[in-house]
């Protein structure tokens, strides 16, 4: 059982960042092997500890089941120094995944349980182990969004049967409305962001037709002072533009 101590439920797991493809064409061939070697480990070793929490899982319910009522608790604080929430985790994962282990075995602990959980809805938990599955590899962060939203909307299901049919029909106007405004939120964001990039494409255009072959000095300096402004712009066109401003100013 030294094992089950790496992989407590006390324990800290590592931060789980969303997921980006990783480019291994900019590493030698050489590199780009090793790194995929380090890879294949360290996935095998993320398996191999989901496997043993479902593990420890059965293993605790054969010992609760044989300890009997009452002596549980104080066999895992005497052999483990875990309180009974600890074990509920581990026996949890293993009557919900022990039939599943291959599928969730390289999700983090954290996932797991939280997954396994009882306040995490059947449908919920159903949808994520099909796309896992189906060899899909989601990320703890989109797992734990996938969980959040479907509470979500198990409460709102149960508030909205203690509805009235005109309450629902009301709350559906104010809903649909949300939604719209969000859509017309979203679609301005994606206007900004479109003409954003369309005037960076013009300004890059221009700078290289104009500043020819000064466009990588130019590309350092704007490093250095971390962009250039209308201002700036303006001081360098007119010199003393700027200057009769401030002293206008300052009058």
């Amino acid at each position: 059982m030294q094992q089950a101590e790496l992989i407590s439920p006390a324990r800290p797991v590592a931060e789980t960042v969303p997921v980006q493809p990783f480019d291994y064409a900019a590493l030698t061939p050489a590199d780009a092997t090793k790194l995929r070697e380090v890879v294949t480990a360290i996935r095998c070793y993320q398996k191999k500890v989901g496997q043993q929490i479902i593990a420890i899982g059965e293993l605790l319910l054969a010992a609760k089941q044989g300890l009997g009522h009452g002596h549980f608790g104080d066999w895992l604080a005497a052999e483990f120094g875990w309180g009974e929430r600890t074990a509920q985790n581990y026996m949890r994962a293993a009557e919900v995944f022990a039939s599943k282990s291959a599928s969730v075995s390289y999700l983090p602990p954290t996932t797991i349980y939280q997954l396994a959980s009882p306040s995490t809805p059947e449908p919920v938990r159903a949808a994520v182990v099909e796309r896992l599955e189906q060899g899909e590899r989601l990320s703890h962060d989109e797992i734990k969004s996938i969980v959040r939203h479907g509470k979500a909307a198990e409460r709102r299901a149960r508030e909205d049967a203690k509805r009235t049919p005109e309450q629902r029909r009301r709350r559906q106007q104010v809903e649909a409305r949300r939604q719209r405004q969000l859509e017309r939120h979203r679609q301005e964001r994606e206007a900004e962001l479109n003409q954003e990039a369309a005037a960076r494409k013009d300004a890059a255009r221009l700078i290289v037709q104009h500043v020819g072959d000064d466009t990588e000095r130019l590309v350092e300096l704007l490093k250095i002072c971390r962009g250039i402004y209308a201002a700036d712009l303006a001081a360098v066109r007119a010199p003393g533009l700027v200057d009769r401003r401030i002293d206008g100013l300052r009058a």
